[in-house]
């Protein structure tokens, strides 16, 4: 019976499978494998390649449904897993599993493993929205834009121009992710992490171990990997997630009603008793997970702390807190890129939202123009301010204005009044960004 949303709602696939008992299961059993295969290669143990390998296939054949059968019987799940192995293998490659071991040398190099395969889906699921999210900077790289500061009319600017933010963040949330890759380690070191069980063999075993799992070798650990690690690893996934936050609010933002610069060409019921209604779901709802996310944060911070060579605080946590912020984020991306392949500008609203707000929104090119001729740049401010107080509509009246004024017409003239009320300076000047920054 599914409870949880992650269960049923929300996550690829493809990231299931990375996080799913079963899986667990079987990335458990690399672990254990991999040192059966260093302990023979290194002559530890009487076993021979032939004969390890003879039993490859019942090894890897244990599912969750036994691990959890002897779970019950013994209380302990590292236990029951080795168990489960040992009946399908039999002797004598049973008797020496898990030979060196702690349970975390299996649950922290496991966890390594699916965050580090859970990143490569990210980094693929990050690579489709940058590519759709450049295509639409691109697209819309000239289209003329109402600029707005604190929700109130600005400078105008172009909707390539503003999405170029949110794709240039995006580009180094994937930098910090890919990062990721390189940093999780894994270990080998028994009971209290000194290695002291199969002493002097330990750190030659370790390498191989780590090496047959693709892992590097952690520098310094007790009897668990220091959660420092984990918590770094949270926090770039969630530093992602409110970056996709930041896109998707500001197409919310777009999409109201008297904005209406954004919409989605999708054929999709927007309210159960509005027929006319067309919201912003996909969006709301990747702004809806995030807060979720961020409130993971403090608790992974916490899981840095702990007792002496391990306390078992972080590991509860870490069950719903490491597949739920994968799968989530997940979501989102999946989710962000949908949207941004249904995404349409309205030009001619952009182009009526700025035309509403009259000369007005032209007062700071204004001001500039009257200090670089040598006006005191307090002195123009409150006199372009006394104009601006109510709506100057056209270049015509802002021309009358101006000339009216004592002293504005000493640095402004009627030349300057018509290259600040053109909109092709602006557009001009925001291309020219968007050029040096991503050479469109």
């Amino acid at each position: 019976m599914a409870i949880h949303p992650v269960e049923y709602r929300y996550g690829s696939e493809d990231m299931r499978r990375v996080f799913s008992r079963d899986s667990w299961v079987g990335y458990a059993c690399r672990v254990e494998y991999a040192l059966l295969e260093a302990l023979v290669e290194m002559g530890l143990i009487p076993l021979g390649r032939e004969e390890l390998e003879g039993v490859r296939d019942r090894f890897f054949s244990v599912s969750y449904e036994d691990v959890a059968r002897l779970e019950k019987r013994f209380g302990h799940e590292v236990f029951a897993l080795v168990w489960a192995i040992y009946e399908r293998v039999g002797e004598p490659v049973g008797r020496y599993l898990h030979l060196g071991l702690t349970s975390n040398d299996v649950l922290d190099n496991v966890a390594v493993m699916q965050a580090r395969d859970g990143l490569e889906i990210l980094l693929r699921r990050i690579d489709v929205v940058v590519d759709r999210l450049r295509l639409f900077v691109t697209r819309y790289a000239s289209t003329p834009l109402l600029g707005r500061t604190h929700g109130r009319a600005a400078t105008p600017i172009t909707v390539g121009f503003r999405f170029s933010v949110y794709l240039d963040e995006l580009l180094r949330a994937r930098d910090g992710l890919a990062r990721m890759l390189d940093y999780l380690p894994g270990k080998i070191g028994g009971a209290v992490g000194s290695g002291v069980e199969m002493l002097p063999h330990s750190l030659e075993l370790e390498k191989r171990v780590l090496e047959k799992l693709g892992l590097r070798r952690a520098r310094a650990y007790l009897q668990v990997l220091p959660r420092d690690y984990f918590s770094r690893l949270l926090s770039e996934v969630i530093h992602l997630s409110a970056v996709l936050e930041h896109l998707n609010n500001e197409v919310r933002m777009m999409m109201r009603s008297g904005v209406e610069e954004l919409y989605e060409e999708a054929d999709r019921v927007g309210s159960s008793v509005m027929p006319h209604k067309r919201n912003p779901v996909d969006s709301e709802k990747v702004c809806g997970l995030a807060r979720y996310l961020r409130g993971l944060l403090a608790p992974v911070y916490e899981n840095i702390v702990f007792e002496d060579e391990r306390d078992l605080r972080n590991s509860s946590l870490e069950r719903i807190v490491i597949p739920e912020a994968f799968l989530l984020v997940d979501e989102q991306l999946v989710t962000t890129a949908r949207v941004l392949e249904r995404l349409r500008v309205d030009e001619a609203r952009c182009i009526e939202n700025i035309r509403k707000e009259g000369m007005n929104i032209y007062s700071n090119v204004l001001l500039h123009m009257g200090v670089s001729r040598g006006g005191d740049r307090q002195v123009l401010h409150e006199r372009l301010r006394r104009i601006f107080r109510t709506r100057v509509e056209t270049p015509e009246e802002l021309l009358k204005l101006v000339m009216e004024d004592d002293y504005l017409p000493k640095y402004l003239t009627e030349e300057d009044i018509r290259r600040a009320t053109d909109l092709s300076r602006y557009v001009d000047a925001c291309l020219s960004r968007l050029d040096w920054v991503f050479r469109l």
